[in-house]
């Protein structure tokens, strides 16, 4: 059993798992947290009563050492099944891991690494940001977030329970090539046309096409080349209407 702890408020769960040297198996819980982030640095909004914040501590798996990416995936492939398992809800997922309902982003997941003194992996730690009920999101957002209920329909600790059970379950007992293909059947966009800067090239247009076995997302241009996305590539991934 996991190590649990619930507080009203931290700056960021995954951060205190940093901070504090959370190497056990873990899930520690905020009530709301002021200082919420998801991939590259961007703000997570996580205001009190209407989210789930919570980050999960699992030991240190070479499968994943090897291919970090999969777990990245992976992670949003269980935290997907734990939705439409308990509410019968289908959400899709945006490259690499946010997960979208009716086209606005609801549940944010970050995987981060503890590190020792060497710069050794101790621990991989996962965070989840789920916006649960409708709330009042900054301008900024706005266009672009969304919630999963309606109304109160579970109790926060069954959602985390159901999805901390699914992301264990995954880590030890499910294949790459069944994450793969879960994946890809929940990636959204695909053969729509998009906008994505990659680092050596800048803004680059053209239509995804999946991705590939290292969870690299293909984007096909108009001349006809297929660029594998790299996650430290791309930044700010858009649909064109």
């Amino acid at each position: 059993m996991p190590n649990i702890k619930i507080f009203n408020e931290l700056n960021s769960t995954n951060q205190y798992c940093l901070d504090n040297n959370v190497v056990d198996a873990s899930i520690i819980v905020s009530k709301k947290q002021t200082a919420g982030r998801g991939q590259r640095g961007h703000k997570f909004y996580s205001p009190k009563d209407t989210g789930i914040y919570f980050s999960m501590v699992l030991p240190v798996s070479t499968r994943f050492l090897v291919n970090p990416g999969m777990l990245t995936i992976g992670a949003g492939v269980a935290v997907s099944k734990a939705i439409y398992e308990l509410s019968g809800i289908k959400v899709g997922l945006k490259w690499i891991n946010d997960v979208y309902l009716n086209n606005h982003k609801c549940i944010g997941i970050l995987v981060e690494t503890n590190m020792d003194e060497d710069n050794h992996i101790q621990s991989f730690v996962i965070g989840v940001g789920l916006n649960l009920y409708p709330n009042d999101f900054p301008s900024d957002i706005r266009h672009r977030a969304g919630f999963l209920f309606k109304q109160h329909s579970f109790s926060n600790e069954k959602i985390i329970a159901k999805i901390y059970n699914n992301v264990v379950n995954m880590y030890f007992n499910q294949s790459n090539r069944y994450i793969l293909d879960k994946y890809r059947n929940m990636l959204i966009w695909v053969g729509k046309k998009v906008q994505i800067n990659i680092e050596k090239n800048g803004l680059v247009y053209g239509v995804i096409q999946g991705i590939d076995d290292l969870s690299r997302l293909l984007v096909k241009i108009d001349t006809g080349h297929v660029y594998h996305c790299n996650y430290s590539d791309a930044s700010n991934l858009r649909l064109i209407e």
